[in-house]
């Protein structure tokens, strides 16, 4: 019999015995009607039930919540085999298993650890557990977490996994005191702990039985966290609910590290793991466990844990003489302060009182390494400074003696005490008002309870709406709550793309921030900052544009420039500014802001990874794609390390990467990325939010630069719907995304259907936008490829001048979007047959292209067509050519529609110079190719087909001439 038809027989078993005996019979009938044997198993348990109950004492179908067997001692394997695995000693057991020195047969330099369920352990619970533990450690990958090599079932039915064999493994606290570890040591030591249960509870991991025997040192001082018999997932679909604790979670529990939401039977969170490492914290610097529970019932162990707090480590230390873990190394004097404020933060008996994760307990850490102010003490004037003279002691005294020289000390210190004064007040409104605004929310979401909800489910957007409303009403004694609360609730709006009620609360907000009472100036400032970001999502920049100027000047009035605040102001102003094409101001706002962030945050924090995103967009813009890319990656990385996926930064910055490589000509990766920022968005965000519209959108880019022409119409018809719902037809997004489509027509040579978009949405673009707005200059330039393909170059021409213009004013000469207009208006002057004129735009293009972009870069192609085609006749233009053949082959490959293509600009040059071999070789290729990926009627076969009628007459084979001119269709 097989473990699964021993564990139905189990479960099957206990379920009828709960039953009343009358009704056994038809629970087994439908429980196991599918298999006489199983039922008979049963059948005969019940009946040995029935006159010797006492049997299941020792049976193996003992249930752990009605009982608590002891494990039978597991027999010796030594020797034995297990699979691919051949058994040597015992080395250790746990709560649920005996663990096994193995090594692989046929290969005796692998060694590991071989854990095996004991032996009356192996309930339906405990193997659940132990599946659930080899099924959490496949998951985890973390050179901290010991690595899943194997598992199964070994032949006497028993679950076993093999994981990696820890060497020389010693528990933390006893590595600390046999190496006599400086506190420093001890302390690095402890932030790699965090950081490998950080990278669990990232994987929805949480260990729950974190103590000094899971965490292992080995002999080369690398961590090791160990035993996930009880972990739990967090992304278990409910199959593993919370509930009370049993007797069994109790007896697999170590009490001593346990938090009190254990014992109180409640859900268990990362804090949990917070509250275990705090302990061990406790034990490294003191030698001595924070709870003392020996010898104490269950019932006396939850009430201390639950109640009691332990002694400060400092004071620990001082009381027990002889316990510190190594004498002299970690005195009280050492600990109190910093060391005892960040554990005691860390055993809090709530979890929201206590760090909000394992790496903000670790960042804590470093902070007092670094001798830099830690979150778990207040924030007093004199413990900033203090922390300030221990980080820069010679240059503290240096300018402390320097100050006694200056003769206007005495203004000085006026002026900064006014500053300050200035600034305490501001803190203590805000204090004051984000415990009021905690409140408002509470009564708030009070409304979704059961008690008052009366058991209809309140959503989001009613929370929202009952808020608003609640708002008017409730709040006029007290404009700053009310204004504050507007503001941010008008932005929450804004992020739902509710965009009329955002504007209402903010703009009432506004209103009332225009009294004078304390604080009116902040509130005046956000509410300033929001409007500009309604502003700008609903693509109007102008009017943003003077809101953000607005809110920056607000900001620094009320918080000075250096403020953390003020900086936000920088990084959105920065975003608008970058939308606008004034790229310089962008950038150099960006860094500003940068600057002030990285000084509060540090560079790998997902506050600074925004502006390093934000930044390398810009820099994208202004063609540094090095540096673009390696700062979004940078990004990237801290965003998935702190919030995993899919996430809406973490998509942003795939998003920003798929830009850069488009940018690049690589379009194969832009697309596989835009792809998966794509189907995050759809994750994250609801049905025909803007964001999934733009992420729509960008993929659409892309596919045309793939030729994957239906996919794209698809796409961007889907966008203008959902666009259109959201923001109307006279907006500014709704124009963006008919001028994307009408770029397809072009594409496609359907110039009347892009004809009529675009004479729709240019009066339109010129109203919201103005003339000189980049998205305005860019669709004129579309425009004229349409004038273009009806013949009218001169029009087109004219429209281009006027675009380059403002190009040039905008980004300086040397720029892709300046290098892109003057190579498309050379091919205006070619086809008017001004090659004169053409000449020289077309070899600017080229010169602009070759420094600004990579070497191979598809669009350096287009501009050497361009140039060889202004050379005319000239034998000057074969080699421009030539180089464009090499660069279309090495981007796309030679099978590729797009090389061929270019390729038949190439025969087009060779006609014209009558070298009709020549022409012909490339010509017979080509058509092979765009027979089999085009239909016959498509413009560039039809193109290859006139052209192989001229090579082939010209030589004097009129039948195939004749065979490829009735190809052609007329028109």
């Amino acid at each position: 019999m097989n473990p699964e038809q021993w564990e139905r027989i189990q479960n099957a078993f206990h379920e009828a015995l709960a039953l009343p005996a009358d009704a056994r019979a038809a629970y087994l009938d439908k429980t196991l009607g599918d298999s006489s044997e199983l039922r008979a198993e049963v059948d005969a348990l019940l009946a040995t039930y029935e006159t010797e109950p006492s049997f299941l004492e020792d049976s193996p179908v003992q249930r752990e919540d009605t009982a608590a067997p002891e494990a039978v001692p597991a027999p010796s394997r030594s020797g034995t085999s297990i699979d691919a695995w051949n058994i040597a000693e015992r080395i250790g057991e746990g709560g649920m298993g005996t663990v096994w020195r193995a090594e692989r047969s046929g290969d005796f330099e692998q060694q590991a650890a071989l854990k095996i369920v004991k032996r009356g352990m192996d309930s339906e619970h405990v193997v659940a557990r132990f599946r659930a533990e080899r099924r959490i450690l496949a998951s985890l990958d973390h050179p901290d977490i010991a690595r899943l090599y194997d598992g199964g079932i070994t032949g006497d039915g028993l679950p076993y996994f093999v994981m990696e064999l820890i060497e020389g493994g010693t528990p933390i606290e006893r590595y600390c005191l046999e190496n006599d570890l400086p506190l420093r040591d001890r302390l690095v030591l402890f932030t790699r702990v965090c950081s490998a249960v950080h990278y669990a509870h990232q994987n929805l991991v949480v260990h729950r039985d974190l103590k000094p025997s899971n965490i292992l040192i080995s002999r080369a001082g690398d961590v090791k966290l160990l035993d996930f018999g009880i972990a739990k997932l967090l992304d278990t679909d409910g199959d593993d609910d919370e509930s009370p604790m049993t007797r069994t979670d109790m007896r697999l529990l170590t009490p001593e590290y346990t938090s009190p939401e254990q014992f109180r039977g409640e859900p268990v969170t990362t804090g949990a793991d917070v509250y275990s490492l705090g302990l061990l914290l406790y034990e490294m610097l003191t030698g001595a466990k924070g709870h003392a529970l020996a010898n104490r019932s269950v019932t006396e162990m939850a009430r201390v844990v639950c109640e009691d707090d332990p002694p400060r480590p400092s004071a620990r230390v001082r009381a027990e003489t002889g316990t510190s873990l190594h004498e002299g190394a970690v005195s009280g004097q050492r600990l109190r302060g910093d060391l005892d404020n960040i554990v005691m933060k860390a055993i809090r008996k709530e979890p929201a009182d206590r760090y909000a994760s394992a790496k903000a307990l670790a960042d804590d850490i470093g902070r007092f390494l670094d001798h830099e102010p830690i979150t778990a003490r207040p924030q007093t004037v004199r413990y900033q400074f203090g922390k300030f003279v221990r980080r820069h002691r010679f240059g503290t005294v240096a300018a402390a003696l320097s100050l006694l020289l200056v003769v206007g000390f005495g203004a000085a210190m006026a002026v900064q005490s006014a500053r300050i004064a200035k600034q305490a007040r501001q803190i203590a409104l805000e204090r004051d008002k984000a415990q009021e605004v905690a409140t408002f929310l509470q009564e708030l979401f009070a409304v979704a309870a059961p008690t008052q909800s009366r058991g209809e489910t309140v959503t989001a957007r009613e929370l929202l709406d009952r808020g608003s409303a609640r708002l008017a009403s409730e709040l006029e004694s007290d404009p700053n709550l009310q204004s504050g609360m507007m503001q941010i609730v008008g932005e929450v709006y804004t992020n739902l793309a509710l965009f009329p009620q955002a504007e209402s609360l903010l703009t009432r907000a506004l209103t009332i921030t225009q009294g004078d009472w304390p604080g009116a100036e902040a509130n005046k400032a956000a509410t300033l900052h929001s409007l500009a970001k309604l502003r700008f999502t609903e693509a109007k920049p102008l009017e943003a544009d003077s809101l953000f100027a607005l809110a920056v000047a607000a900001a620094e009035d009320v918080w000075g420039r250096d403020h953390l605040e003020t900086a936000r102001y920088f990084d959105d102003y920065a975003k608008l500014k970058s939308e606008l094409g004034e790229l310089d101001r962008a950038d150099s706002l960006h860094r500003e802001a940068l600057g002030i962030f990285e000084a509060e945050y540090g560079r790998r924090s997902v506050e600074t990874a925004d502006i390093l995103s934000n930044l390398a967009s810009n820099l994208r813009l202004l063609d540094r794609l090095d540096e673009a890319e390696t700062l979004e990656r940078e990004a990237y990385a801290i965003r998935r390390e702190e919030f995993g996926e899919p996430h809406t930064a973490v998509a942003a910055s795939i998003t920003n990467l798929a830009w850069v490589a488009r940018a690049r000509g690589e379009y194969a990766e832009a697309e596989s990325l835009s792809r998966v920022a794509l189907a995050q968005h759809r994750v994250l965000y609801p049905d025909n939010h803007p964001n999934i519209a733009n992420a729509m959108t960008n993929l659409a880019g892309i596919l045309q630069q793939n030729q994957k022409w239906d996919e794209a119409v698809s796409i961007y018809k889907d966008c203008r719907e959902m666009v259109r719902e959201v923001y109307g037809e006279e907006s500014a997004q709704y124009v963006r995304h008919l001028n994307n489509l009408a770029t397809l027509y072009i594409r496609q040579q359907q110039y009347a259907e892009a004809d009529t978009t675009y004479r729709a949405l240019l009066p339109l673009l010129d109203r919201q936008l103005g003339p000189r707005h980049p998205v305005t200059t860019s669709v004129r330039a579309n425009y004229s490829q349409v004038l273009a393909g009806f013949g009218d170059f001169e029009g087109a021409a004219r429209i281009l001048h006027g675009v380059l213009e403002i190009e040039i004013e905008r980004y300086g000469e040397e720029h892709s979007e300046v290098a892109s207009t003057m190579s498309t208006l050379s091919t205006y002057y070619m086809d008017r047959g001004d090659l004169a004129s053409a000449l020289p735009l077309a070899k600017r293009a080229l010169a602009i292209r070759r420094v600004i972009l990579p070497e191979g870069h598809p669009d350096l192609a287009n501009s050497l067509i361009n140039v060889g085609y202004a050379y005319g006749t000239e034998a000057a233009g074969e080699e421009y050519y030539a180089e464009a053949a090499d660069v279309l082959r090495a981007a796309y490959g030679a099978d590729d529609i797009r090389t061929v293509r270019g390729e038949t600009s190439f025969a087009r040059y060779y006609l014209r110079r009558e070298q009709w071999a020549e022409a012909e070789a490339i010509l017979e290729r080509g058509v092979v190719i765009a027979d089999k990926q085009n239909d016959p009627d498509h413009w560039l076969n039809q193109w290859i087909y006139e052209c192989l009628a001229e090579a082939h007459r010209a030589q004097g084979n009129e039948r195939l001439a004749q065979s490829y001119e009735a190809k052609v269709i007329d028109g």
